[in-house]
């Protein structure tokens, strides 16, 4: 099922239901006003009858004999009966008119359920249809020449000339067996280091959106696995996108590793001689402060995947516990204690290593390390960044499957529209509940209302309908 499908399939049965309840509604509303007459003529009748009983009252006061007044006293008599009949019949069109209001109020309530559910089936039908007009267009675009062909041509790029370019900018940079004293290694290192803070900032939001999730939806509702179905939907249209829109950083970096593979050094003589030296004494020196380095950002990223786990777990705790504070949290929760307390270990071991580089003054391996770093030539850092941007660039495109891209849309879309079919039925089941209990108790408060006159009817006059 597409969600086009499913949205005027939708519109339409809620086109359907609402046309039955408002020509059900007008029917009511005819009924209504004619209880509401019927009821005011049942009123003017009661009056009519009790002033006939005063008047038959006044008569037989003024009768002057015995005799007169047998006659007078029928009359009276009649009167009284017609007017407890009228009384009845009052008591009787007053709950019929009651019933025919509260069964109106109650269509009037279901349409306007009704009419905010078309109008929003309306405008998603109208939204969609663009978007699948969007998409349309990046699968046509995904699966067909140029951006079809990307695959191909990234994976005959990275053959031709990955290894030449690798060479030709890695031979720039001082080379080391010892991956503790890669210069060219810990410098990708740090790269990725910094990456990772806002990778554990995206990491922690995944954990919180998951743990939300899976507490929401354990309560079975059809409504709570909606938004997990919308993020899987989410996600493969923006994988679909960037590749039918990755035409132009792809070429570019095939452009670019091309030119890495043959192009010249971007060293002169001089930056290379003191970027790679020829002293074995402050090649040592480098080697060493680079391994002291290399403990540094190790006890560094040790320490954020400390605080990264202890900041997922507690966003868990905090969503089955969300009253207590986190040190109560702590304490309930023998795990979550011990992912603190290796915060403080790993902290601890951070400022060791960070106080063994020493500090800015000549001699020490933070000065050493930073007067090494500032020798390589912006022109030089920016090869390397063109040569990993274009290898993961090319290597992402070389992977892509075009027709698994456009399969996994599908996918999703079909199990969003599921989701969003039962989750709409599960929402109408609800509110027509919620608008039953309401009219019941609607009825039952009028009722009350008007018993005790229907009692006094059904005990007193005999006539009660």
């Amino acid at each position: 099922m597409t969600l086009t499908t499913y949205w005027t399939n939708e519109l339409s049965a809620l086109a359907a239901v609402l046309a039955a309840t408002q020509a059900e509604l007008n029917t009511s509303r005819t009924g209504a006003r004619d209880a509401g007459v019927a009821l005011a003529t049942a009123a003017s009748k009661a009056q009519a009858a009790k002033e006939a009983v005063n008047t038959a009252r006044r008569k037989l006061s003024g009768a002057a004999m015995p005799a007169d007044g047998e006659a007078l006293l029928d009359a009276m008599r009649a009167a009284i009966a017609a007017w407890r009949q009228a009384v009845a019949d009052h008591a009787a069109q007053a709950a019929a008119t009651q019933q025919a209001e509260a069964r109106r109020d109650a269509l009037q309530l279901r349409a306007d359920t009704q009419q905010a559910a078309h109008d929003e089936a309306s405008q998603a039908l109208e939204r969609e249809t663009r978007q699948t007009v969007q998409r349309s267009a990046w699968v046509l675009a995904a699966t067909t020449p140029p951006v079809g062909d990307l695959p191909g041509q990234a994976a005959a790029a990275l053959t031709a000339n990955e290894a030449a370019a690798t060479t030709a900018v890695e031979n720039d940079f001082p080379a080391n067996a010892d991956p503790d004293k890669s210069f060219l290694g810990r410098a990708r290192a740090r790269r990725l280091l910094a990456q990772n803070v806002a990778g554990d900032a995206a990491d922690l939001a995944a954990a919180s959106v998951a743990a939300s999730t899976t507490w929401s939806e354990a309560s079975t509702r059809k409504k709570d696995l909606v938004a997990r179905k919308q993020r899987e939907f989410d996600a493969a249209v923006e994988h679909l996108r960037r590749f039918a829109e990755s035409a132009p950083r792809t070429i570019q970096a095939i452009a670019d590793l091309a030119r890495l593979a043959t192009g010249p050094s971007v060293l002169t003589a001089e930056e290379r001689a003191e970027l790679i030296t020829a002293d074995a004494t402050l090649e040592g020196d480098r080697e060493d402060a680079l391994a002291l380095l290399t403990t540094r950002d190790e006890a560094q990223e040790e320490l954020q995947q400390a605080q990264a786990a202890y900041a997922d777990a507690l966003a868990i705790a905090r969503i089955a516990s969300p009253d207590k504070t986190d040190a109560q949290l702590r304490a309930a929760d023998a795990a979550l204690q011990t992912k603190f307390d290796a915060m403080a270990t790993k902290a601890s071991a951070m400022v060791a290593a960070d106080t063994a580089m020493g500090n800015d003054a000549d001699g020490t391996p933070r000065s050493i390390l930073k007067i090494w770093f500032a020798a390589v030539p912006d022109a030089l850092w920016e090869q390397l960044d063109k040569l990993d941007n274009s290898l993961a660039i090319l290597g992402a495109a070389k992977a892509t499957v075009p027709a698994n891209l456009v399969t996994a849309v599908e996918t999703a879309e079909d199990a969003l529209a599921v989701a969003l079919s039962a989750a709409r039925i599960e929402a109408r089941q609800i509110a027509a509940r919620e608008q039953g209990l309401a009219s019941l108790h609607a009825a039952a408060s009028a009722a009350a209302t008007l018993s005790g006159r229907r009692e006094q009817a059904a005990q007193r006059y005999l006539a009660l309908a």
